[in-house]
């Protein structure tokens, strides 16, 4: 039909003709974005309005002073961190008006927001309640999810204990959580390996010198493990105080964690070798 009606009617494009009988817009239309300020207004309202049924809410009208007051005591840092997930809440709200569509995404982000709450506050009643220390990282596993990475503890002994074993912030190891999880694990796994070995020679390497600097007797050329009684203590006089992990191994024998600690332990002296005096050692 539009073939024919421009036959007709030559002067006019078979397009004009398209968009005419559709009635389509002659330009394109650039929908605006939801601004800083849509959004601040929609969470205050949101909060403001929580009230039993029944009970009459206020209107953006009538909190207009109050809100622009404070929105103008905000910087634009804050202004963007406070609105920021909000607003992509408000564009998916608009996108699923429009089309008819639902955001996986949006809906999933809900889910995970709400249900580590909730799970947050079970493992924080739960440690008030049995004095048990709780330790929860969550990340997502798609670069188009919306959560970002969470790191939550009960108690602050958990955080000093991830501090000192790993000698990383629990916010960086939730950020190399969620870099796995989402490039892959080979490379991680091959940098682990290259970072264990390299503490475990230095583990050894500070034992040997702190055994070294102890012995008054000669000084062993190694450091022995599985003998140490009859090679070190028997020959040099020489006892260790205060190992700090289970099992007296060679650090060759180690995880990372465990070579950590045993590290700390020597730097600070909670570890440390000590010569024994004549009688002493007469008498062991």
């Amino acid at each position: 039909m539009i073939e024919e009606l421009h036959q007709e009617f030559p002067k006019h494009t078979e397009d004009w003709f398209y968009r005419t009988i559709l009635q389509l817009p002659k330009h394109k239309t650039q929908e605006r974005r939801i601004s800083n300020w849509q959004a601040f207004v929609a969470l205050d309202m949101e909060e403001h309005n929580e009230v039993p049924e029944g009970v009459n809410r206020d209107s953006v009208t009538d909190r207009n002073e109050e809100l622009s007051q404070r929105w103008g005591e905000l910087s634009k840092a804050e202004k963007d961190a406070l609105t920021r997930e909000k607003k992509v809440e408000l564009e998916e709200r608009r996108a699923t008006r429009q089309r008819g569509v639902r955001n996986v995404h949006l809906g999933a982000f809900h889910d995970t927001r709400a249900t580590l709450a909730s799970v947050s506050g079970d493992l924080q009643n739960l440690t008030e309640r049995t004095g048990t220390l709780c330790l929860l990282f969550a990340v997502r596993s798609d670069s188009d999810a919306y959560n970002k990475p969470l790191a939550f503890y009960t108690d602050e002994r958990m955080c000093k204990w991830i501090q000192t074993a790993t000698n990383a912030s629990l916010a960086d190891l939730s950020i190399r959580a969620e870099a796995s999880a989402m490039g892959g694990v080979d490379g991680l796994v091959a940098n682990q390996l290259e970072r264990t070995l390299m503490l475990r020679a230095r583990v050894a390497s500070l034992i040997l010198t702190k055994l070294q600097h102890a012995c008054k007797r000669g000084k062993p050329k190694r450091m022995f493990y599985g003998t140490f009684d009859d090679q070190i203590t028997l020959k040099h006089g020489v006892v260790l105080d205060g190992w700090p992990i289970a099992k007296f191994e060679n650090p060759s024998q180690m995880t990372y964690i465990e070579a950590e600690i045993v590290l700390h332990a020597f730097e600070n002296n909670v570890s440390r070798f000590r010569s024994l005096t004549d009688a002493e050692w007469k008498e062991w």
